[in-house]
């Protein structure tokens, strides 16, 4: 059976936690499909065990920091944004890419793996072909956005070059990413586009919309909702700045902000200087199991993101396809990759970014034309399980990681 060794800094801290679940999804679906041995590799936190085995997947996360409890880089989703809050976040990333570097070598002298694939373009996709290299194996570097969207100095230009010219392969998520790719090597032959894809919605019981509906006082009036990581570049403060509006106009909204991030305390005082603790609940994390109940649940989901003040799009936007896919008519605004999900009016409706006043609009439009939302509806889920679904995703790249293998076969 072909060994995989997957690298990455996005990874669930346990089984319950949503963020990074993308990665685990994909590395279960190669190995329960199609006969893949996967390890991972990925950074220690605090409420991770150090070894586990989830279904079939062997994880493995590494110690980097001392003592324990500051193992924090890569905590709530994203080590970019953690590495914003100060020195003392800054100090850790040498470590952790140090640490990563060793463990992942020491990992591929144990076990020799067939094909490396990591996640993200920096730090590991370098970390990923150093060991490429040195063991002379193919390897995959999957891009995200945020890797090639941020670190924009010449220095991280030149080591994204030297990574992207000198791997076996490497997948965007979307079109907005490949273009991204493409700025900084020109006429690159070995970038393929394979968007993550999204698990499939289970059932929704009306008992338990009910049960969600009743818990935060929603009523029988719509029901807004955002679902994600409570950053700025996520548009949380647009997304408050839609609901006051369209509660100044009488429309008798209510909202729900379901996640995490380092940005939440902000967010929910922005709520109560807006006047709207009794309108907008602030719920906090879902396991992944539960948040197709809280799509089910809404009528409307926002996806308000922004370009932060660093280059950040939203390379794909697995919340918007996962809302699509429960068959909730999604807002949400015409940046990044999200157009290559969403097509206006179709399969939902696009608005400029920073706009609040435009969501307000597209929430009233999806209210007032019923028809047009039950359409969005049928062809929005029609159009993610055609081309965004697991399935979908993971039959591509396994093709891809057989192509790897017959490069094994020439080496």
């Amino acid at each position: 059976m072909p060994k995989i060794l997957c690298i990455t800094s996005s990874f669930p801290q346990f089984r319950e936690d949503y963020a990074g679940s993308f990665v685990y999804a994909l590395a279960k679906d190669l190995s329960e499909c199609n006969d893949f041995d996967i390890d991972v590799l990925t950074p220690h936190t605090p409420n991770s065990q150090p070894e586990e085995t989830w279904s079939k997947v062997r994880v493995f996360r590494y110690r980097y920091w001392w003592p324990l409890s500051g193992e924090t880089l890569c905590s709530q989703g994203s080590a970019l944004v953690n590495l914003k809050q100060g020195l003392h976040q800054k100090l850790k990333l040498f470590p952790l890419i140090f640490f990563q570097l060793l463990n992942g070598m020491f990992l591929q002298i144990k076990y020799r793996y067939d094909v490396i694939h990591c996640h993200w373009l920096l730090p590991q996709g370098l970390i990923g072909l150093v060991i490429a290299k040195i063991f002379k194996l193919p390897i995959i570097v999957t891009i995200h956005g945020g890797d090639v969207f941020r670190l924009n100095g010449w220095l991280f230009k030149v080591i994204k070059r030297l990574v992207v010219s000198n791997v076996s392969f490497i997948t965007v998520n979307s079109s907005a990413t490949k273009k991204a790719v493409n700025t900084l090597v020109q006429n690159q032959k070995n970038i393929q586009l394979i968007p993550m894809g999204v698990s499939a919605p289970v059932a929704v019981s009306e008992d338990r919309k009910s049960e969600i509906r009743e818990k935060y006082a929603v009523g029988e009036g719509p029901l807004l909702l955002f679902l994600g990581r409570l950053v700025e570049e996520k548009g949380v403060g647009d997304f408050l700045h839609a609901v006051k509006i369209l509660v100044q106009q009488n429309i008798s909204v209510k909202a729900l902000i379901v996640g995490e991030g380092q940005d939440r305390d902000r967010f929910e005082n922005l709520s109560k200087s807006l006047e709207l603790e009794n309108v907008v609940k602030f719920v906090g994390g879902v396991p992944p199991a539960r948040v197709y109940d809280y799509y089910s649940a809404a009528d409307i989901f926002i996806g308000p993101s922004k370009i932060s003040d660093d280059g950040w799009i939203e390379g794909q936007g697995l919340t918007f396809i996962e809302a699509m896919f429960s068959g909730t008519p999604v807002v949400a605004t015409d940046l990044g990759g999200i157009a290559d999900t969403i097509t206006n009016l179709e399969t939902g409706v696009l608005v400029p970014g920073s706009c609040p006043e435009k969501i307000a609009d597209a929430v009233k439009m999806l209210l007032q034309d019923k028809s047009l939302y039950e359409s969005i509806s049928i062809k929005a889920k029609s159009c993610v399980e055609a081309k965004f679904s697991r399935k979908v995703s993971a039959v591509s790249f396994a093709s891809l990681i057989n192509d790897c293998l017959a490069l094994v076969n020439k080496m």
